[in-house]
C-alpha cells in the first residue's frame, strides 16, 4: 500500500486565496532543503514530485474544487513533508481552523478538520 496524505477540499479558491497559497509555496515552501522535480504553479494548479528518484505520486492542489476526496500517495519521502507543510497552511491560515470546507490527514494519524 504505502504511506498518504488526504484532503477534502469541498470548495473552490477565491482569488486573493490562492494568491496567499502560490506565494506561499513560492516563498517558504520552494526553498525547503527537499529537492522537488517539476515544481510548477499556475492561475489553477500547484504540482510537484520529489527529485532524485525520491518520489512516488505527484502532487497536485488546484484552485478549483474538481473533487471532495484527494491524496498523494508519498512513502514518506522527503517531498512529503513540503506537501504537508502546503496542506496545513491552506487549513490553517487561508481556510481557517474552524472551516469544514479543507480537512487534512495522513497515515500517520495526524488530523487537521
Amino acid at each position: 500500500m504505502g504511506y498518504s496524505i488526504y484532503w477534502q477540499q469541498r470548495r473552490s479558491f477565491d482569488t486573493n486565496e490562492w494568491a496567499k497559497i502560490v506565494n506561499h509555496f513560492n516563498t517558504n515552501l520552494n526553498d525547503e532543503t527537499v529537492d522537488l522535480d517539476h515544481a510548477f504553479f499556475s492561475e489553477g494548479e500547484i504540482f510537484f514530485n520529489g527529485a532524485n528518484g525520491e518520489t512516488c505520486e505527484t502532487f497536485c492542489l488546484t484552485r478549483k474544487n474538481t473533487s471532495d476526496f484527494n491524496f498523494c500517495k508519498t512513502q514518506e519521502l522527503p517531498y512529503d513533508k513540503v506537501i504537508w507543510k502546503l496542506l496545513k497552511f491552506v487549513k490553517e491560515e487561508v481556510v481557517g481552523l474552524n472551516n469544514p470546507d479543507f480537512e487534512i490527514s495522513n497515515d500517520n494519524g495526524e488530523e487537521i478538520v
